[in-house]
């Protein structure tokens, strides 16, 4: 239930604001990840 409520305050408003792009320019959009880059990312 939790999941799902994460989902509709975040994903889901990113789809409504932004649906035209998704598949396309929007590939993906969203990371947990303390470094855009990923984990044991190295920043120049």
């Amino acid at each position: 239930m939790k999941v799902q409520k994460f989902i509709e305050l975040t994903h889901e408003k990113y789809y409504a604001e932004l649906s035209e792009y998704f598949g396309d320019t929007i590939i993906a959009f969203f990371t947990d990840e303390p470094n855009i880059l990923g984990r044991n990312a190295v920043s120049v």
